[in-house]
């Protein structure tokens, strides 16, 4: 029966070079009978084997993905580019703007403005829907939140080539279908710029 009376170290006190030197003591017994060619061979496997920096997986390739849904078209955008989703509960309507602008919501102290997709990409939808959600893009020269009504979570896209979508908002598509936004066009936009001004009146 094995010696139980010396004490136990703890996790931090092991000593790996005597329990090496054990190892090693077993793989020789074990060993014997074998020539010393395949002896010497077996203990420099061994130490091979010990010296071996640990191997890692790496992650996937590709690019980790917000996706969300907005009247039945599905879209992703980067996670660094997405700075929050925040629940929309009120809007603040925005007159005289394209069909894109759905309004203005607050988020920690900072107007964001939020705008269609569909309406950006000229895409017809059969029915249009109240946003529930908004991506908040994180640019700070561009605060805008993109309108969702549906999350679908996050996803890694499959590969990480781009351009696949051609020219545009949308640099890439995934293999459902799923259209991914460019963020720096969204930021670049010209639709998405809205003229302050007063308009002329035309009445005199």
């Amino acid at each position: 029966m094995p010696d139980r009376s010396e004490p136990r170290p703890s996790a931090q006190g092991i000593d790996w070079g005597r329990i090496h030197e054990r190892l090693d003591a077993i793989s020789v017994r074990l060993a014997d009978g074998a020539s010393p060619e395949a002896q010497a061979a077996h203990m420099a496997k061994r130490a091979q084997a010990l010296t071996a920096p640990e191997e890692r997986a790496g992650p996937a390739p590709g690019d980790d993905l917000v996706v969300f849904g907005l009247a039945g078209q599905r879209y992703a955008i980067d996670i660094p580019a997405a700075e929050a989703v925040v629940p929309i509960d009120q809007l603040v309507p925005l007159p005289g703007v394209g069909a894109a602008h759905l309004g203005l919501l607050m988020h920690r102290g900072l107007l964001y403005a939020v705008v269609d997709v569909n309406a950006l990409l000229d895409r017809p939808v059969a029915a249009p829907t109240t946003p529930a959600f908004a991506i908040l893009l994180g640019d700070p020269g561009c605060a805008i939140g993109l309108a969702a009504d549906a999350l679908f979570g996050l996803a890694r896209e499959a590969t990480p080539q781009r351009g696949a979508a051609g020219a545009g908002l949308l640099c890439a598509l995934l293999p459902d279908g799923t259209g991914v936004l460019d963020a720096e066009a969204l930021s670049l936009s010209a639709r998405l710029v809205v003229d302050h001004r007063l308009r002329p009146s035309s009445t005199p």
